[in-house]
């Protein structure tokens, strides 16, 4: 199936409801014509009260109910020439421009409890901007493009387009405490599709919500805010790449909420059963906790746990602490134990300070990882990860209204063995970008990395990358 064809049946599957609607509304139409001229035909009548009928009607008295235009026709005008039919009325339609269309305001509502400073659960979602609401699913999506300049010691190692990322996503409200949520993922123009996020919620109270499907892990405070258009810079740090690993999607259930110990201060909890990472430790004889992931097919019998919370003691500043605890390994087979149970643990430390035109943001990631004794010298039972970065906002609505400038500077690293002097990456990349309106950003980059291999050789590289990301 090409992927022209599955976003054509995935556009399709979303517009059926409103076309449904729009349907309906054309065959009333016909109905609603035929009344309202035999309404403008009759002869002025008293109506019940002895008053006369107005025949400059109004557009509004032209679109009467059923009932009110029965009642007209006793009193003396002409009948319809068919009998009322119900009519159909669409919620809204699509905009005929690529202006954002406003979004109801239970929608509004419904996705944005817990408070919008936190990055935790729906509320990241409440961020994104929508293209339309279809009865009572709401759409969006982004796009991400890549041009990528790289050198690896002096020598050009790629030039090249690269189409890295075009997303749908949808929100629907079922009744007032349901709300489904949706994203379909396509990457490098097809090489790979998933459905990254499919939750189901029921919010039992705003400070207790069940969630149940395929659920974004908040593992650390990137892993949930990782939207290109949301970020300044074209890559992703890398020790939310490698060590979380992001983007990291599981099939789980668990619930999520926020409570508000003072009027301006938050705190938010999100804790999932999920099915946890497969085996981290059999790629290339080196422990690399991202081959583990998209472990949608529980490979053991037991589930692991992650959750996060988050402290916000006033607006503008949250600290955040979380994990993700369980067994990787397939220690059983057949119901029979054939192996220990191998555990791996994750931990993050997020903090995240706005204050007028600067934002700071940081990240600590580490891993403890059970592996075999007899793989013991090649494989590392212990990594960690940071990045910290500042980005500062300037010249708004200068060169366009609504629009800004934003320059950032961005160090990260991931030290892959603990116990050994190499295996480590270091990265410092400078950014500037330009938003002509806050939910498009053309960013410019430049990268300086040095890698080192578990045998201490050493490879510096250099990269120029220009990206633009849009919301739709």
């Amino acid at each position: 199936m090409t992927i022209r064809t599955i976003v054509v049946l995935f556009c399709l599957c979303l517009a059926a409801p409103a076309w449904a609607e729009s349907h309906a509304d054309a065959e009333a139409a016909p109905a609603d014509a035929d009344e309202v001229a035999a309404t403008d035909d009759a002869e002025p009548e008293p109506d019940a009260d002895g008053d006369e009928a107005d025949s400059g009607a109004d557009e509004s008295e032209a679109e009467a109910s059923s009932d009110e235009l029965e009642a007209e026709s006793s009193a003396g005008s002409k009948p319809a020439s068919k009998p009322q039919e119900p009519k159909v009325k669409i919620k809204r339609k699509l905009p005929t421009d690529r202006s954002l269309a406003p979004l109801d305001p239970d929608v509004v509502k419904a996705i944005s409890t817990p408070a919008l400073r936190s990055p935790s659960a729906e509320s990241s979602y409440a961020r994104k901007p929508w293209l339309a609401t279809m009865g009572q699913t709401t759409l969006g999506g982004y796009a991400d493009i890549h041009l990528r300049y790289e050198r690896v010691d002096g020598l050009v190692d790629q030039l090249s387009f690269v189409p890295e990322r075009f997303n749908f996503f949808t929100f629907t409200p079922v009744g007032d405490r349901v709300r489904i949520t949706s994203e379909l993922e396509i990457e490098e123009a097809g090489e790979e599709i998933k459905l990254e996020l499919g939750t189901i919620d029921f919010e039992i109270d705003p400070a207790f919500t069940f969630r149940a499907g395929i659920l974004l892990a908040p593992l650390g405070r990137f892993n949930v805010e990782h939207d290109s258009p949301q970020n300044a810079f074209t890559d992703r740090p890398l020790a939310v790449t490698e060590i979380i690993p992001s983007t990291l999607s599981e099939v789980g259930m668990g619930f999520y909420g926020a409570v508000h110990p003072t009027a301006g201060s938050q705190v938010t909890y999100e804790i999932y059963a999920v099915n946890g990472l497969s085996e981290v430790v059999a790629q290339d004889a080196q422990t690399r906790i991202s081959a583990g992931k998209d472990n949608f097919e529980d490979n053991n019998p037991s589930p692991s746990v992650t959750g996060r919370v988050g402290i916000s003691p006033v607006p503008g500043l949250e600290l955040g602490l979380s994990g993700h605890f369980g067994p990787y390994n397939a220690y059983k087979l057949g119901g029979e134990r054939v192996e220990k149970t191998r555990t791996l643990g994750l931990y993050a430390l997020d903090l995240r300070v706005d204050r007028g035109r600067f934002s700071w943001q940081t990240e600590l990631a580490w891993a403890s990882i059970d592996v075999p004794p007899e793989a013991g010298g090649l494989y590392a039972s212990s990594q960690w990860g940071a990045y910290t970065q500042l980005v500062v906002r300037f010249l708004r609505d200068t060169l366009l209204p609504g629009s800004s400038f934003a320059a950032g500077l961005r160090y990260g690293f991931v030290d892959f063995d603990t116990d050994s002097d190499g295996d480590q990456v270091h990265r410092v990349t400078a950014g500037l970008n330009f938003r002509p309106v806050e939910e498009t950003v053309f960013k410019l980059d430049y990268q300086r990395t040095i890698s080192e291999d578990p045998l201490a050789n050493v490879e510096h590289s250099a990269a120029i990358l220009f990206s633009v990301a849009s919301y739709f």
